[in-house]
């Protein structure tokens, strides 16, 4: 077969004939893949792809398909690659050639998409409007959960999900993924924490059991002749005959995210008289006459007149209740809208039964509540990034001036990577420890692991504009286990997007992931997060201006050449108890006299922020304090270290305020922060320039 795939390029490269006909290359593909030679197929599609005349997105799909198919992970690198290059490389012309792959491609892409996003793509289509091509791909690189590196994971993932769906989801065969309903909702949200199939089992013995809780709001006499209730058979031979047995499949997510605060269920089996598909409440099982208002007939037949829909209601959510938190909290906001009407609750005695109206409307309550849940569920969720230990990152950016007078953000990055560390050392422990000469401790657990910090500056079109990474060490402090690093960023305009990523690896051979996932297998903890740039510091000239406040502690007479500040930023405002407060701030524009000076004055004030009651005038006057500076030229840079060590834990505020005794222009910045006790804390720093 290697002979017939030589044969075949060399025609193409020599006698050009084949050059743009992706049609050959396509079909060429697909038949080696048929012959279960699916590797071959790709190292076809990868000689094709460059020479082919113009981009072919069904290629581009089909090397996806079959390698997220086959879990050929060598090639889930070019597999991203050929995607996104292809759909950045379209063009009007040939658009019409690709269009047919493009619309399926939108529909699988609809999925996982809010309605909004897909709307504006599917106006693009209609269009025939090549900028399509550019917000796929965007809408793709900003869901990469490694954007340091070549391979899309999170789109690697999206084709394992049609894979598997296509497998296993096959009561139907509905596009886009050729499946049942499911299939829909695995591509979207993956493989579920917890599911639970089988047919509802609910007896007589069972109905029964709740007519008799029911028989005080029933017109129902429990004392008949010969211990037998023939008006209690009826109902419950009644309500028996509207049960189905239905067969049902639950799936779970735990706390998927989003705005969920609680487990996504959903729910798939047959709707009474219809189809397998998703069903929004549990009434879904239940037949429409169960909701029925016309008692009358029933007392026309000598039934009593009991709603069948409260009473499968309440035996359904009871059934159900075992299975997840969520359907427990629906019984038991049902059970206690019972005890109402029974009158168990405030002992007020019996009240009439709910009608056949209020199940409707508790049926559309359920319905509206199912919508919601859905609606706070992320519209994009990984399950195999769900499976790497999360790293929480946080970022503090900072507007200042660099020495160009260009707008730049510093930028402190802080993550936490400790748990994500515990879990994988834990896990390794044997392993890593008989490859050590002793026991990894905190100052030298780096010997295996490396933590990296990256940050890259993305156009609207996603393209790279710039790119740093940092490793800083890895140590934990018992207090404060963040881990930091301080870039100092350029301002690239409104529609820069900043992604900053933090990276666990375990680089030792014989180490093993907790969970077989798409990413490398040192890879071991995963951190990222993704902001536009803010407005930045403007400057007139003539006019002075004051960049952001850094606060912070523990002043050093020196420091790392390759630190910002000579001091720790306390970016969360939180100052230990007994160390000295310092404010970084910069002046620039200040007004000169004319010997090229500048004077200006600064004014603080630190008072509680809880009011002045027993903050005594001494420590106001302590702590309300103007000092005046005389400074060569119009720029100028300090940390200014104040003596705060006889403040209690508490919070503050401060004042700032600063007048070019020149020009008279004034500046005022408020900030709140507190003390507390020791603290500690790691610098690294890296800028772009």
């Amino acid at each position: 077969m290697r002979a017939f795939i030589y044969i075949s390029i060399t025609a193409i490269l020599f006698g050009g004939i084949f050059q743009s006909d992706a049609d050959t290359y396509l079909q060429e593909g697909l038949d080696l893949e048929k012959q279960s030679q699916p590797e071959e197929a790709l190292k076809l599609w990868d000689d094709a792809v460059p020479i082919l005349e113009h981009p072919s997105v069904e290629i581009a799909t089909e090397y996806l398909r079959v390698a997220a198919e086959y879990e050929l992970t060598d090639y889930y690198r070019s597999a991203s690659s050929i995607y996104l290059n292809e759909m950045s490389d379209l063009d009007e012309t040939t658009f019409q050639d690709n269009r047919s792959e493009l619309e399926k491609e939108l529909l699988r892409l609809e999925p996982i998409m809010d309605e909004g996003e897909f709307s504006a793509f599917q106006e693009l289509f209609n269009g025939s409007d090549p900028e399509l091509f550019k917000r796929i791909k965007v809408f793709w690189s900003s869901l990469d959960p490694t954007p340091d590196t070549a391979t899309n994971e999170r789109l690697i993932e999206h084709w394992q999900r049609i894979a598997y769906s296509r497998e296993n989801f096959l009561r139907k065969n509905d596009p886009p993924y050729g499946t049942d309903v499911r299939g829909l909702y695995y591509v979207k949200y993956g493989e579920p924490d917890k599911t639970d199939k089988g047919r509802v089992r609910i007896t007589y013995d069972t109905i029964q059991t709740v007519l008799n809780q029911l028989l005080p709001v029933l017109d129902i006499d429990p004392n008949t002749a010969g211990g037998q209730n023939f008006d209690l058979m009826k109902v419950s031979n009644r309500i028996q005959n509207l049960f189905v047995n239905p067969e049902y499949e639950l799936w779970v997510y735990n706390t998927p995210g989003g705005d969920m605060r609680e487990n996504m269920v959903l729910i798939f089996g047959h709707r009474s008289g219809g189809s397998f598909e998703r069903l929004q409440t549990l009434e879904d099982f239940m037949p429409e006459s169960a909701f029925s208002t016309k008692v009358q007939s029933s007392i026309d037949k000598g039934l009593p007149p009991v709603p069948a829909g409260m009473v499968l209601q309440w035996l359904y959510y009871d059934y159900f209740a075992k299975k997840d938190p969520y359907f427990a909290r629906l019984f038991n906001e049902y059970y206690s809208t019972m005890q109402r009407y029974i009158g168990i609750t405030n002992g007020s005695g019996s009240a009439p039964p709910p009608d056949p109206i209020s199940m409707r409307l508790t049926r559309q309550q359920n319905v509206l509540s199912s919508y919601h849940a859905l609606e706070r569920a992320p519209d994009k969720f990984s399950a195999e990034e769900k499976k790497i230990p999360s790293i929480p990152i946080d970022i503090y950016q900072y507007r200042l001036l660099d020495e160009l007078y260009q707008p730049v953000f510093v930028t402190f990055m802080e993550s936490r990577p400790l748990q994500a560390f515990l879990s994988d050392y834990t896990a390794n422990e044997d392993i890593i420890s008989q490859s050590s000469n002793d026991q990894i401790t905190n100052e030298n657990n780096s010997a295996w692991y490396d933590l990296i910090h990256g940050i890259q500056l993305r156009d609207e079109n996603w393209d790279i504009l710039a790119e740093t990474k940092q490793s800083p060490r890895l140590i934990f402090y018992p207090e404060e286990p963040f881990i930091r690093s301080v870039f100092k960023i350029p301002w690239g305009g409104d529609q820069i997007n900043q992604i900053f990523y933090a990276k666990l690896l375990n680089n030792h051979p014989e180490s093993k992931p907790q969970a077989q996932t798409v990413f490398t297998d040192s890879l071991r903890g995963l951190g990222k997060l993704q902001i536009r740039q803010s407005e930045p510091l403007e400057v007139e000239t003539g006019r002075m201006v004051m960049s952001d406040l850094i606060l912070g502690y523990q002043k050093m007479e020196q420091t790392n050449h390759q630190s910002f500040f000579d001091f720790v930023a306390a970016n969360d405002r939180r100052i230990p108890e007994g160390e000295n407060l310092v404010i970084h701030f910069e002046l620039y524009e200040l007004l000169t006299d004319s010997a090229g000076m500048s004077h200006f004055e600064v004014e603080y004030e630190i008072t509680p922020k809880s009011g002045l009651l027993g903050w005594i005038k001494k420590k106001r006057d302590k702590f309300n304090i103007t000092l005046e500076f005389d400074n060569f030229g119009n720029r100028f840079a300090e940390s200014l270290e104040i003596d705060v060590t006889e403040l209690e834990p508490d919070e503050y505020q401060l004042t700032w305020i600063v007048t070019d005794l020149e020009s008279g222009r004034i500046q005022e910045e408020q900030i709140h922060f507190e003390v507390f006790e020791s603290s500690g804390t790691i610098l690294s720093t890296s800028s772009f320039d």
